[in-house]
């Protein structure tokens, strides 16, 4: 079976480069009669004359011409393939994980989406909502690579980088029509405690659950998600505190009222989240300084109906 090695090849397009031994063999630090053994070797194992002499002259002939333009492609194509491969090893993410808590809008990352898209097209993207200490959980666990509105801190974790987003700060906010309109104000837990509560489970499995607001001994019913948990506010079904920026449309348009309460939430300090960040990619990269653009931070932390 005839073959080339990429040396032969290499060898060849010099030769007709500088249609001289010795000339090639200072380009590629051999000695002529190395190259000239290397012509010889390969015509005579293609049985093919490639190169005439001519005084001290190489003449390539159409095989030989043939081959020295093969040999450039080839060659070419070669040293990017190695190229690339030396970029996938160090920069080439397949996929990248994005844990989102509920609480955040998602229309920024929609749009950090697209564009990554076109900027890293082999890399894919998994946004997942994750709820209270499920935030932190998802890092911890490796199943998210980024985290966006981890709640309060997490404990010193020497591989954790963590960037402040903002703060969520609550609003007590009941449906107009609701019977605690006409308690005395502020409502003691008392009041509260008569009604259900609307919550979010957490998706934390391993680290405690935690509900974001719940008074010992009062009722819970468990939705799916904030879009659900505010209509149910709006219809009556249920009390508790919403973030202001998701509750602002809906206190504009009178669908919910605030009121005041003797023991407020309080406000609760979200996080960027990530580790390792130094042994990561450009996708990764890229995405952690998207988040921390305070463009990108204000449209987080608005409005669901955008």
């Amino acid at each position: 079976m005839n073959k080339i090695t990429a040396a032969e090849l290499r060898t060849i397009l010099v030769l007709y480069q500088t249609k001289s031994f010795t000339l090639t063999g200072k380009v590629l630090h051999k000695v002529p009669t190395a190259i000239s053994y290397t012509l010889n070797t390969l015509e005579k194992r293609l049985q093919i004359k490639l190169f005439n002499k001519d005084n001290k002259k190489l003449i390539p002939t159409v095989a030989g011409k043939y081959l020295a333009g093969k040999a450039a492609q080839i060659l070419e194509e070669m040293d990017s393939a190695i190229q690339n491969t030396r970029s996938l090893a160090e920069d080439f993410e397949p996929d990248l994980k994005i844990a989102v808590n509920n609480i955040i809008c998602l229309k920024p990352l929609y749009d950090l989406c697209k564009e990554s898209s076109l900027l890293f097209p082999d890399t894919q993207i998994n946004l997942t909502i994750e709820v209270y200490n499920g935030v932190w959980e998802s890092l911890f666990s490796d199943k998210a690579d980024i985290v966006v509105g981890a709640p309060h801190s997490a404990d010193v974790n020497s591989d954790l980088d963590t960037f402040r987003l903002g703060v969520c700060n609550w609003l007590f906010c009941v449906s107009p029509t609701h019977p605690l309109t006409k308690e005395i104000f502020p409502l003691s837990n008392e009041a509260l405690r008569r009604y259900p509560a609307i919550c979010v489970k957490d998706t934390s499995s391993v680290l405690p659950a935690k509900n974001a607001w719940l008074l010992k001994g009062q009722r819970a019913t468990f939705v799916p998600d904030y879009y659900s948990k505010i209509r149910m506010h709006e219809n009556g079904a249920g009390i508790g505190f919403l973030p202001e920026y998701f509750a602002k449309p809906f206190l504009d348009n009178k669908k919910l009222i605030e009121l005041p309460v003797k023991n407020p939430k309080k406000p609760t300090t979200l996080w960027i989240a990530s580790k390792n960040r130094q042994k990561r990619g450009a996708a990764f990269n890229w995405w952690i300084e998207q988040l921390n653009l305070d463009a990108t931070k204000k449209s987080m932390l608005s409005s669901l109906w955008y």
